[in-house]
């Protein structure tokens, strides 16, 4: 059976963590996490979608578990996934 799966813009995406983890989740966090391979888009740069289930994956709330004034991103995921 097909399911069909919801897509999100960027603006949209952060918005629908934000109420889902409770916490602030901006753009450029949304962005960070696509730059870095943690969740992956759908289409190209001009329109770039991703899906909810990717969004809704445990790397994805870890990733997110903080605040970028008291936490640096890059280095959160440096650390989980050392070159």
């Amino acid at each position: 059976m097909l399911t069909t799966e919801e897509l999100f813009s960027i603006k949209e995406a952060s918005d629908w963590a934000t109420e889902y983890l409770g916490k602030n989740v901006t753009t450029s966090n949304i962005s960070s996490l696509i730059q870095y391979g943690r969740i992956k888009k759908i289409g190209d740069n001009s329109s770039t979608q991703i899906s909810e289930s990717e969004l809704k994956t445990k790397t994805f709330q870890y990733c997110l578990t903080g605040d970028s004034r008291t936490i640096d991103i890059f280095k959160e995921l440096e650390n989980k996934n050392p070159a």
